[in-house]
């Protein structure tokens, strides 16, 4: 029999303990002031941020360790190093990244868009290949965009899908809908955009009309921002609240004990609306099931440890943590059978928005009505910022994949107990859900 002496690997694990305990105050590189996106940069420069950008990446996203790199990858490496090898604009290497990052299908790993840009002053939804207009109340209509600006609408979506990340077709779709309104995106598809309007072909049955839009200053994501994080009111008998973010605090919790004394006082039908949140701390979510006197089935969760995760959260490996990563357990759930528990989702609902809704799945807490998800609920996140030395973009890198409690349950897509189709009104069939329970 082979002798193991076990002490010397119980001191080194102490060490690294005491070393990943003892590194929590680490503090990344102060920002530097963003540069405007016509600034050219030298071939130099470029390639220096390139490198760094690769490098980050690489030694950050858990597919990587994991050797679950997406097979396009190694080519969308090569090219993007390939291109990065002359003097640009800030705004074309921001492209050239975006298209680079896209290769590992991880909506958590991308670079940042600015705050505000020149978008098309129009309301649509993508669904599928096709883009349709919302009328004045949002509602979708049956007239169907077909070109802007004369550029068809495929070549515009060709465009989005090269240079932001989808997870599935939600995420596709979500993409689609808030990109193609962007003037950068309709001028790399070919569209003119130097005129005061743009004409879109529409399409309603046989008839063929144009109409002529303008740009406006606006953030193309301007969907997941709501000055309210939260908010809650009785409809009937239902305690609804309306989860814009993901985020603890004041807010949080005053609604959390809000719910809980109303269950207290006799109401057991609830519906947490996270539809257009982009998702935030999960422990805002759980701390709600919490109040219903629920509790989570337990994620996995694998965690890359990097130089980037150790100085923005302190961690460094441990043996127990490298070897043994969190299982996913849906056995750790507790439902609550007084209460009927409705999840909404959209194609907007992200991160710890979609950890709710698998929660409510997973561990039978409740049922999820919408539209699918755009974050898959095998997916990777947690994501840390860096910022690139020389064109001073900033993006930000996954550092934790998460599976969901279920294994046997789409990977791919939050798929919801009871759908309603693209532009359907999703909280009237919660409502007619709850009358029905």
């Amino acid at each position: 029999m082979i002798k193991f002496n076990i002490f010397p690997l119980i001191v080194t694990c102490l060490l690294l303990m005491l070393n990943f305990f003892g590194c929590t105050s680490a503090k990344t590189n102060s920002a530097s002031p963003s540069l405007p996106g016509n600034t050219i940069l030298t071939q130099d420069k470029i390639q220096t941020d390139a490198r760094q950008l690769v490098s980050i990446v690489e030694s950050t996203q858990p597919a990587f360790s994991l050797k679950a790199v997406p097979d396009g990858y190694a080519d969308a490496k090569k090219t993007f190093l390939a291109a990065a090898s002359h003097e640009m604009s800030v705004d074309d290497f921001a492209w050239l990244a975006r298209a680079y990052l896209v290769s590992l299908e991880d909506g958590h790993t991308s670079i940042f868009l600015n705050n505000s840009t020149e978008c098309l002053d129009v309301a649509w939804l993508a669904d599928g290949d096709n883009l349709y207009l919302l009328d004045d109340t949002g509602k979708l209509t049956n007239r169907q965009v077909t070109a802007i600006g004369g550029v068809h609408v495929e070549r515009i979506f060709q465009t989005v899908r090269q240079i932001f990340p989808a997870e599935n077709d939600a995420g596709r779709d979500a993409n689609d809908t808030m990109m193609s309104v962007c003037e950068v995106v309709l001028s790399q598809a070919g569209v003119a955009c130097d005129a005061d309007q743009i004409a879109l072909t529409i399409q309603e049955g046989s008839q063929t009309t144009e109409k002529e839009v303008s740009f406006i200053k606006k953030n193309p994501q301007s969907v997941y921002y709501n000055s309210t994080i939260v908010s809650s009111r009785m409809i009937g008998d239902i305690f609804y609240i309306d989860l814009n973010s993901c985020k603890t605090g004041t807010e949080l919790n005053s609604t959390a004990t809000q719910l809980k004394n109303t269950i207290a006082a006799g109401t057991n039908k609830v519906i947490i609306d996270v539809r257009d949140n982009p998702g935030g701390s999960s422990n805002a979510c759980e701390a709600l099931l919490t109040a219903m006197d629920m509790k989570i089935p337990q994620y996995g969760v694998y965690v890359r440890y990097s130089a980037l995760a150790k100085a923005q959260r302190g961690f460094l490996p441990t043996f127990f943590a490298t070897l043994f990563p969190t299982r996913p357990n849906p056995g750790t759930a507790k439902s609550n059978s007084r209460i009927t528990l409705a999840i909404l989702t959209n194609e907007n609902s992200f991160s710890s928005a979609t950890m709710l809704g698998v929660w409510a799945q997973d561990g039978k807490l409740g049922k999820v009505i919408g539209q699918p998800s755009a974050n898959s609920p095998n997916s990777y996140g947690d994501a840390l910022d860096y910022q690139l030395n020389n064109s001073h973009i900033w993006g930000s890198v996954s550092f934790k994949r998460w599976m969901r409690p279920d294994a046997k349950a789409d990977p791919k897509t939050l798929q919801p107990d009871v759908p309603v189709p693209a532009g359907g009104d999703v909280l009237q069939a919660a409502l007619t859900y709850m009358d029905n329970e």
